[in-house]
């Protein structure tokens, strides 16, 4: 598949010959050009002075370790996916994965299905990337050195913050299969919330508009803790947690409000008006006012949703657990005013919950599925 007059490039690592040539056989038929290496230090030379969109590595090799060989590749291109890949897995090497930002973390033998939605994954996220970039300065530039076209560029810059949205959706719901309509809901939420709390209008529509975006990190967590049906350990939840700041890295560092407030909202929506929450522990209003509107428009859509781990709780039984508590859920995590207006808007929370009231919609930002988005990556991954 081509692409901006080249392939899509995969570097594929690994020291057992039989995978590698498994591995560059299965992305060739999707279109993909693949170049294998079994020496990490080679691979390493070659994306240094190269255009390389992904990297898949084997964790344990001879000379250098995959481990290793990320830390490396991302101290000249930060934003460059590397999927790990081992047949000896454990916890801690799964957490040091994610510290060093792998993009993702497989154990052998994985499916090829599997192994092709990681890598489809990756080249959305590079994709995406580059073309946020990109698009942003030209659009900018427009803006700036031509005056007559000014309307034309704004309504171009409107409607390029809409499909960021819808990509970054698509992206999520390959994470969770009822995040379509769970960020849907998120958005008519935190609307009603924040114009109850007293929010003018502009703002209230703001942070509404950029809420969809909160869990979007959660591209960046390992499938085998996002999916698992037990509760989580100790160590997993603290690599889950990181779905905050890895949603901040996405969409931080933009000129453009939206994304900027979606940046800090990724960051806060998980703290706690009494500190017990994360990454950061803030404490009341340290923590950014749209971080405490959407804890509690997540909290009660989370409780109204079924979970492998419990079911869909009624509007009655989810509205006491949030004002009154339940143990686990406590009014003292809530900013007691965005509490207060809660309660006043509690009725219009559960018409939102019933698919009676729809917020983006009415925007004409209705979230559509990947297949009415043509996403920047080849027709034989989707």
């Amino acid at each position: 598949m081509v692409i901006h007059d080249r392939q899509y490039v995969v570097v594929v690592i690994d020291d057992d010959q039989y995978v590698l040539d498994f591995l560059k056989e299965l992305l060739e038929e999707h279109g993909l050009r693949v170049v294998p290496f079994s020496d990490g230090f080679e691979a390493m030379n070659y994306c240094q002075n190269e255009d390389v969109d992904v990297v898949v590595s084997d964790i344990r090799m001879p000379r250098i370790s995959g481990i290793q060989l990320l830390e490396t590749m991302h101290e000249f291109d930060s934003d460059l996916p590397v999927i790990l890949v081992t047949a000896y897995a454990d916890l801690g090497t799964a957490v040091e994965a994610i510290k060093q930002k792998a993009f993702d973390f497989l154990i052998k033998p994985f499916k090829a299905d599997l192994f092709i939605n990681a890598v489809e994954r990756a080249l959305t996220a590079r994709m995406f990337s580059a073309h946020k970039e990109n698009t942003l300065v030209e659009l900018e530039r427009a803006v700036n050195s031509r005056t007559a076209e000014l309307t034309q560029s704004l309504e171009k810059v409107s409607a390029l913050n809409r499909e960021m949205i819808q990509r970054l959706c698509i992206a999520a719901e390959k994470k969770d299969d009822d995040t379509g309509a769970h960020i849907s809901r998120i958005a008519s939420y935190v609307f009603c919330l924040a114009k109850e709390y007293g929010l003018p209008e502009d703002e209230a529509q703001a942070i509404a508009m950029a809420s969809p975006m909160h869990d979007i990190g959660k591209i960046g967590i390992p499938d085998a803790i996002l999916f698992k049906k037990g509760p989580l350990t100790g160590e997993e939840f603290d690599v889950l947690k990181n779905h905050t700041s890895i949603g901040q890295r996405i969409l931080e560092g933009s000129s453009f409000d939206l994304l900027t407030k979606a940046a800090s909202i990724a960051l806060n929506h998980h703290e706690r008006w009494d500190g017990t929450g994360y990454p950061q522990g803030l404490v009341e209003k340290e923590i950014p006012l749209d971080g405490r509107l959407v804890i509690i428009a997540d909290q009660y859509d989370a409780l109204r949703s079924h979970r492998p781990y419990k079911e869909a709780f009624n509007h009655e039984k989810t509205y006491q657990i949030i004002a009154e508590g339940d143990g686990r859920t406590m009014p003292c995590h809530f900013d007691p005013d965005v509490l207060a207006a809660f309660k006043r808007c509690a009725s219009e929370f559960d018409a939102i919950a019933k698919g009676e009231i729809d917020y983006l919609a009415t925007k004409g930002m209705n979230l559509v599925s990947e297949n009415e988005v043509p996403l920047v990556i080849p027709d034989k991954l989707l």
